[in-house]
């Protein structure tokens, strides 16, 4: 599962369900947020997705650069987890930002509210 929030996490678990490990790396409006305040130009933009690689402005050039890269990011990890796994494990995207890569073929699913949705599911199992 890789939840793109405050920061970006993939967590693996095995087929019953065990955590088995993960990476966690910078979020993606943390990213945006540490280019403008720790750079002395760059403003403050918001992600999304975009169609370009190539910026003609600054403001693109972030939102391209950290987009792309996000992607890049998640392809790698995927695929070196699956290796490491010696499986084709499916990818699962949640989060506030996964809607952005709903279309990439990245995931073959796309569940924006699955941590409150498991929550959600705990408390009833517990409180059945």
């Amino acid at each position: 599962m890789v939840d793109y929030g405050t920061g970006t996490t993939f967590d693996v678990v095995n087929k019953d369900g065990d955590y088995f490990g993960g990476a966690i790396l910078p979020g993606l409006g943390i990213s945006t947020r540490a280019l403008h305040e720790f750079t002395a130009k760059i403003p403050l933009v918001k992600f999304e997705k975009v169609k370009f690689a190539i910026g003609r402005t600054t403001e693109e050039a972030v939102r391209a650069g950290v987009y792309h890269g996000a992607i890049g990011t998640t392809k790698e990890l995927l695929f070196n987890i699956r290796k490491e796994l010696k499986a084709d494990a499916p990818a699962i995207a949640t989060g506030g930002f996964c809607k952005v890569f709903e279309k990439t073929g990245l995931f073959k699913q796309v569940e924006p509210d699955l941590t409150l949705k498991g929550i959600a599911a705990i408390w009833r199992k517990m409180n059945a």
